[in-house]
């Protein structure tokens, strides 16, 4: 079965997003670098309105207000972080074709570089309702839309997939 796409920066993230939720230590860190610290940022930030209303040191104020700012911007930061990664593990216009079959899994970059690996690499697959997750390592993995994917090719390649590991086992 040949799968050709393109990722997409939101399918990316999807996929980054996927991957840090396979266990509680990700999940929490997940929550404080995008939910918790910005609003702790928020607070910081009216907490240094209100400080300079009563008339606290202006020191104090700034630096309230800058270490708030941060942390209110820190989702951005984490955005451009992973727009980075984005850009830098593209090749060429980013078009991969997958070919899976029986014996292996091929990834091809056109022109650039191609990847091959057999069934007894391939450690597991984690999905969602947007991306499929493909591990040939804990942190090493092929994202996978699964826009790219016809219902008939989704069902066969996770069929595949879960009749390769189990049978592994």
């Amino acid at each position: 079965m040949q799968i050709a796409y393109t990722l997409t920066f939101p399918e990316f993230l999807e996929g980054q997003r996927v991957h840090e939720n396979r266990s509680v230590k990700t999940r929490v860190l997940r929550f404080l670098n995008w939910w918790f610290f910005p609003l702790l940022g928020l607070v910081l930030v009216l907490g240094s309105i209100m400080l300079w209303r009563e008339g606290s040191p202006w020191v104090t104020v700034i630096v309230v207000f800058l270490y708030g700012l941060f942390l209110v911007s820190y989702r951005l930061l984490l955005v451009g972080r992973a727009k980075n990664k984005y850009v830098n593990t593209r090749r060429g216009n980013g078009s991969v074709l997958l070919d899976v079959s029986e014996e292996q899994i091929v990834a091809e970059w056109p022109e650039f570089a191609r990847s091959v690996a057999s069934w007894s690499a391939i450690k597991k697959f984690r999905e969602d309702e947007k991306v499929l997750l493909i591990y040939v390592a804990p942190a090493i993995f092929f994202i996978v839309p699964k826009r790219a994917l016809s219902p008939e090719q989704l069902s066969e390649l996770l069929f595949l997939l879960n009749r390769k590991l189990v049978l592994r086992g």
